[in-house]
């Protein structure tokens, strides 16, 4: 259960990409607990799908819909006129009407909000015109003749979209990395003042009190890979990384907590595993509940974070390694311009080219390297802890929606004024 929240001071209506219960950290714990305890209350407006999942914060305020029709784009039509009707129904209540990720949806909610007296701000975490793109590149007619078109056609309409309409024309822009707001600053059009970074980060607290759950036993030595395993993020090099690692030190288990959204992808994934000699050696978890997923990483020797040189990927802010860090956990990773930087700044692990031989022996240094594994568990954690607390970085982002409020007051007078 959250803590009581204080006098509630700024209101934002919160429409997200994803379903309710949501498994996002930065809305679960960073707005549902942190920013709430400061005096921001927010209202999530998504589709639900289950209910709520046990361990997690989501007791803010919700406007549920069902989706109606069936197949993929009906729902997402569904989904597209239920999030305008809430809008148009309660946006006259809220200081803040922001949209997470869904790009058709902000360039008509962004109008009904201002003409409802709110103002409008868009949250980017990854950029998914791009990845759309990129999953048609990959999976060609894999995906399906119409499958495969519509998401071309939407990829290349939501890139003109939100770089040409959207952005530039928010109130407040949130986005994740310091790369990103590079990208998006060679794209469009972007007042310095109107755009706020937000890295992904950790919940301490939680880490503080998290309950140990029972993990197989393995014969041998556990090296770890935590999140999504689509195609795109080529998990295959990891297994590459792995045979070189065997090949010294057979006794390695990699162990992959998470899952696939596609089926294919994990068909596709076990047979690179199989042809590269290493699937015996390699242990699928499926998706857990956090203390499950930490009870793992807290057993392993290491945690890998592995990830491809690509438009799609440099711009994110992976939460892995905050969380492997946090967690005493020391990594190694590919180079990356923010979790390279995390893990650099924080002596936390080592950072390697995108080379499956270079990776594989930053893993075999460590694991044959208890005392420094130790050393860097330590300095890791408290780096993580310093620069990366969800309650440190709710202050700041705080200060920024006030600041929003403060300017939908302050137009309001002038038209009162007027």
């Amino acid at each position: 259960m959250c803590p009581d929240a204080v006098k509630e001071e700024v209101r934002v209506m919160y429409l997200t990409r994803d379903a309710y219960p949501t498994f996002r950290v930065d809305i679960d714990v960073l707005f549902g607990k942190y920013l709430s305890r400061l005096g921001l209350s927010t209202t999530i407006v998504a589709r639900q799908e289950g209910d709520k999942s046990p361990g997690t914060c989501s007791d803010m305020p919700t406007i549920l819909h069902s989706t109606g029709g069936k197949g993929r784009y009906l729902k997402s039509l569904s989904t597209l006129f239920a999030d305008l009707g809430a809008v148009f129904q309660h946006a006259g209540g809220f200081d803040v009407v922001q949209v997470r990720n869904k790009i058709f949806t902000a360039a008509v909610v962004m109008w009904i909000a201002r003409y409802r007296g709110a103002k409008f701000s868009y949250w980017m975490s990854y950029p998914y015109p791009e990845d759309d793109i990129l999953r048609v590149s990959e999976q060609g007619l894999s995906l399906g003749l119409v499958r495969a078109a519509l998401t071309w056609l939407r990829g290349h309409l939501s890139r003109i979209l939100l770089y040409r309409f959207v952005i530039p024309a928010s109130d407040h822009v949130f986005l994740q990395s310091d790369q990103m707001l590079k990208d998006v600053a060679a794209k469009t059009r972007l007042d310095p003042s109107r755009v706020t970074v937000v890295p992904m980060g950790i919940d301490l607290e939680e880490v503080e009190r998290r309950v140990s759950c029972a993990v197989p036993d393995v014969d041998g030595r556990m090296i770890a890979y935590l999140g999504a395993m689509e195609r795109a993020r080529r998990l295959d090099f990891v297994f590459e990384a792995l045979a070189h690692v065997l090949s010294v030190s057979p006794d390695v288990y990699l162990v992959l907590i998470g899952d696939c959204i596609e089926e294919s992808d994990w068909r596709w994934l076990e047979s690179k595993a199989s042809s590269l000699g290493v699937r015996e050696r390699v242990i699928k978890t499926g998706w857990l509940q956090r203390d499950a997923a930490w009870s793992y990483l807290e057993k392993a020797d290491l945690g890998l974070c592995a990830l491809p040189d690509r438009f799609v990927f440099n711009s994110m802010s992976p939460t892995k390694a905050v969380e492997m860090l946090a967690l005493s956990l020391p990594v190694v990773v590919t180079e990356h311009p923010d979790q390279g930087a995390l893990v650099r700044e924080s002596g936390g692990g080592l950072v390697t080219p995108y080379d499956p031989e270079a990776f594989g022996e930053a893993i075999l240094k460590l694991l044959n390297d208890p005392s420094e594994r130790a050393a860097m568990a330590k300095i890791g954690n408290r780096y993580v802890a310093e620069t990366r607390s969800y309650e440190k970085i709710a202050r700041g982002l705080y200060r920024v929606y006030s600041d929003i409020a403060a300017k939908r007051l302050g137009d309001e007078k002038a038209i009162t004024d007027s």
